[in-house]
């Protein structure tokens, strides 16, 4: 689950200045560590491989119901993306594309299934664009990298209420948010430096458009939206579709920025379908 917070002016500003304090993580880059300790649910054993990345806002917990149906033919790896305490000094879309390469050469995956959503699906497309040749096939839904409309305003001390309406856009029925997602959100924002690191992310995503460097992407693509998607509107899903060249458009109806949340069962459907047919 992902979506844009737009901040109050005062923490721009200090972040834009770089007046904040910065995370104390490890510098993976800088101090060449050869072995990271990365946070990831597995389901399955056998068939290709997939790695499933969640959005800004999100955590690997929101691919559970899409891959116990795909843990029948696949295996796959939901990784948990550092976005609250960070991955380096470097904030930014790259980092993260770079932690996920990381995750793959690790696991010594040869040649990658991609599935990403909202951010996910951004640093997916990055993971391609610097390495094509790892990655066999993406599949995206509600991915950022065209356009991504700003959700709510969020202030440095949100209130429930506040987290809650900002998480209800992201679904097209109520019923789709779950308490523990809400408390994920709320973990994240309640702490000063992780909220920080989150907005960083979010500004270095909104900034690395992606439109002139789609038609590069050679590898089979499944897009699959929600048909009422206001975060990243089904006219981003056209677009992506007109730009890359091997793309499929599938489109979800009466779903929101979450397919793989409000429909998993046609989610899991549509992805069998895709990753068999590259066979």
């Amino acid at each position: 689950m992902s979506t844009n917070i737009v901040l109050n002016r005062t923490l721009l500003g200090l972040v834009e200045a770089g007046q904040l304090i910065r995370t104390n993580a490890i510098d993976w880059f800088s101090k060449k560590q050869t072995s990271i300790p990365f946070d990831f649910k597995q389901a399955g054993s056998i068939g290709p491989e997939m790695l499933m990345l969640h959005g800004l806002i999100g955590n690997a917990a929101n691919w559970d119901n899409v891959t116990n149906q795909l843990k029948k033919w696949s295996c796959t790896y939901s990784l948990n993306l550092p976005i609250a305490n960070g991955f380096g000094e470097d904030k930014s879309i790259h980092s993260l594309s770079n932690y996920a390469h990381k995750f793959v050469e690790q696991h010594h995956y040869q040649k990658s299934i991609i599935c990403g959503n909202s951010l996910g699906g951004h640093i997916a497309l990055r993971m391609y664009l610097s390495n094509p040749s790892k990655v066999k096939a993406l599949i995206l839904t509600g991915t950022s990298g065209l356009y991504e409309k700003g959700v709510g305003e969020l202030s440095l001390r949100p209130t429930r209420q506040q987290i809650y309406d900002l998480m209800r856009e992201v679904v097209y029925e109520e019923k789709h948010l779950k308490e523990e997602d809400i408390q994920h959100v709320e973990s994240i924002v309640s702490n000063r430096h992780s909220f920080i690191n989150l907005i960083r992310y979010a500004k270095s995503a909104k900034k690395d458009n992606l439109s002139k460097l789609l038609p590069q992407i050679k590898c089979p693509v499944l897009l699959i939206w929600g048909e009422n998607d206001t975060i990243t509107p089904l006219d981003t899903a056209q677009k992506f579709n007109a730009r890359i060249p091997n793309s499929k458009l599938v489109v979800l109806p009466k779903c929101g920025h979450a397919p793989m949340i409000e429909y998993p069962e046609l989610f899991a459907y549509e992805v069998e379908k895709f990753v068999k047919s590259l066979e």
